[in-house]
């Protein structure tokens, strides 16, 4: 019903987690600058605050004081996670002139697993954009903001789930993964999720053959679960990926692939937790389809207006490395001279 003005903040714990936490939570919403403070004494037990003034000499803790020195980033609760890039880049910006700077804002790839492709982001959006004003105020603050070249990019759109395919549990029951009590106790081909397509791993001695008469003998059951089925030819041709498995597949409409082989039933709705993350959208689907992510430059040799209609991933590090006057003559992509005066 009115408005009070915060003066500071105590925390009864020592754990620097818990003022990590704080910290994150009040520069979220704005207010960067609340004093937060620990208590002089902590009993082991029976606890009682003795003295609640902040003593902002010894017992002021702020970010600054920690992010320096994060050695297990696992530990470092979420919310200190949002705002923790765009403070160590502004914390170079302080000290240094780097040539190139990397900088990943994630929040709304995370907000999108859970609220939808199209749902309500407009936090989500407000929160990256003040984080990206947090280091061109750094940059404007050194000198250096009319010199930069600004590139945004993305790596992966995100498509709408509804349904998970459990094909591993469809392998165990033809034979091919062994389970006891919930857990693959072995395998002869398996299936490893990457949400909207999967990596089909063969172990050695079978004959990889018979595992792809196989897939497409599941893709032919199960259509609407298993869109297109790839070789490892196939998938390093066609979308330049390799590695130790030996095919690929992709997904069908708003369907993905779950990781676990213990699931008595092949299809389930998408809430199973079992899925490479529990969410309403996700990613790891063919580049064709839906949103692409941009790729957006502006800064000094750049020109204005200019629309390229499409481009690849493998093009975007040829076109980076010209804004330094490098280039990549072997690479697989080629630079998109067109975005340059």
């Amino acid at each position: 019903e009115g408005t009070i003005d915060l003066l500071g903040i105590l925390s009864s714990k020592r754990e620097l987690g818990s003022i990590k936490f704080i910290d994150a939570m009040n520069t979220l919403y704005g207010y960067p600058n609340i004093p937060i403070g620990i208590v002089r004494t902590y009993p082991e037990e029976n606890y009682v605050c003795e003295d609640k003034r902040l003593n902002y000499a010894d017992y002021t803790v702020k970010a600054h004081n920690y992010r320096h020195t994060i050695t297990d980033w696992d530990a470092v609760p979420d919310g200190y996670k949002l705002i923790l890039p765009a403070q160590c880049a502004c914390d170079i910006l302080e000290i240094e002139q780097p040539d190139l700077m990397l900088l990943h804002l994630s929040y709304v790839d995370h907000q999108r697993h859970f609220k939808g492709v199209h749902g309500q982001l407009d936090d989500a959006f407000t929160f990256v954009d003040s984080q990206v004003g947090r280091v061109l105020d750094a940059l404007d603050k050194r000198g250096a903001f009319d010199d930069t070249v600004f590139i945004v990019l993305g790596d992966h759109g995100q498509l709408v789930l509804e349904r998970m395919f459990h094909l591993n549990a469809v392998l165990r029951d033809k034979g091919y993964i062994d389970v006891e009590n919930g857990v693959v106790t072995g395998w002869r081909a398996y299936a490893h999720s990457c949400s909207l397509s999967a990596q089909i791993y063969v172990a050695p001695g079978v004959d990889e053959d018979a595992v792809y008469q196989e897939l497409l003998a599941i893709q032919a059951e199960y259509p609407e679960m298993i869109e297109h089925v790839f070789t490892r030819e196939e998938a390093e041709k066609l979308h330049h990926v390799k590695g130790d498995f030996a095919f690929m597949i992709e997904a069908g409409d708003k369907v993905c692939f779950s990781k676990g082989a213990d699931s008595a039933e092949y299809v389930t709705e998408i809430n199973d937790l079992k899925e490479y993350k529990p969410s309403v959208s996700n990613h790891g689907h063919l580049p064709q389809k839906g949103d692409k992510p941009p790729f957006i430059m502006k800064g000094p040799g750049i020109r204005k207006d200019v629309v390229v209609p499409s481009g690849r991933l493998i093009d975007e590090a040829p076109t980076i490395l010209k804004t330094l006057g490098l280039s990549m003559p072997t690479a697989d992509g080629t630079c998109l001279d067109a975005l340059f005066e």
